[in-house]
């Protein structure tokens, strides 16, 4: 995102070697990059076109109030979590102050609005049957761009005390509202795990086959999820270690007749069981010592081998 700003700034000073440069590396870092400093692109050219057009913008901030206000409250699946880090009361806020700026600063204000729509309309084109133009935690990441603009115009409307005081408080918010830690819902890996992964990388055969917790991922309202998709630290495992790797819901009973058979069809050798709350249980292999074989064990990874299958 630093890089995106960086060359957000760099087409401001239009230096054009040092420019395409910016863009070469954005797109080697992030695919998706040119997709938004496109739409940033196109939201510049656009907003040069509105310049004179005092009632057009006054009737595209209505209707960003109007939006903003219906999304939020409503709490749409879709676009609910993208302004959700922002909190209703501050993004309506700097809507607000930003048509007091209007007039003095038309093309940043119709600039940042056009981006806004840009990104949130680029969240719901579809590519792929699980993926978008911009999935939605990207949009949510950048989204503090062009609200930035919004809200500094409006805010050197204020006064100088004023515009003190919106910050202490936005600031004091923000530090007592969110954790910046990362979120639990991302952090599959912990010291164990990567214990794990270095053991079976050394310990385990090439031609081993693994089962790891899965679950349907779904990204959007709007695109179909993504099945299978790794909710523990096994997902590193065919990354990592080159092994084959197959993929059960979390949920999935290993005590079951029906589900061991199905793993000696598969040809699966091992099981790995990590200690997120979606991975597998771990006491199916206590009741069915005949059918798995811990061979791995710390407190919060496991690792199971399969029996009677004729393969191990």
């Amino acid at each position: 995102m630093l890089l995106v700003q960086f060359t957000l700034g760099i087409a401001v000073v239009k230096n054009r070697w040092l420019l395409a440069l910016s863009l070469f590396a954005s797109i080697l870092i992030h695919s998706r990059s040119i997709i938004l400093l496109g739409v940033f692109g196109a939201a510049w050219v656009l907003s040069y076109q509105l310049r004179g057009n005092r009632k057009l913008l006054l009737m595209i901030g209505m209707a960003v109030l109007l939006g903003t206000a219906v999304v939020l409250m409503d709490k749409n699946k879709t676009f609910g979590p993208v302004f959700e880090p922002y909190r209703i009361w501050i993004t309506l806020l700097v809507m607000l102050l930003s048509v007091s700026a209007a007039r003095s600063f038309s093309r940043l204000i119709s600039f940042s609005i056009l981006a806004l729509f840009g990104m949130l309309a680029m969240s719901l084109i579809p590519i792929a049957n699980a993926y978008t133009l911009l999935d939605r935690p990207l949009v949510e990441m950048i989204l503090f761009l062009p609200l930035a603009f919004l809200g500094g115009v409006g805010a050197s409307r204020l006064p100088k005390a004023a515009m003190l005081l919106f910050a202490v408080i936005i600031i004091f918010n923000a530090f007592t509202r969110y954790n910046f830690s990362p979120s639990d819902c991302c952090q599959l890996v912990a010291r164990d795990d990567s214990i794990a992964l270095d053991w079976m990388d050394r310990q385990l055969p090439a031609d081993a086959r693994i089962v790891i917790a899965g679950a349907d991922l779904n990204i959007d309202s709007f695109s179909a999820p993504m099945q299978g998709t790794g909710t523990d630290a096994g997902i590193w495992i065919m990354p990592l270690s080159g092994r084959v790797v197959t993929s059960l819901p979390y949920f999935t009973d290993f005590g079951s007749q029906e589900i061991y058979q199905s793993l000696c069809q598969r040809q699966v050798t091992h099981i790995y069981v990590g200690s997120r709350p979606q991975s597998f249980q771990t006491d199916f292999f206590q009741a069915r010592s005949a059918w798995y074989e811990v061979i791995f064990h710390l407190p919060g990874t496991q690792i199971v081998r399969v029996l009677g299958c004729g393969v191990e």
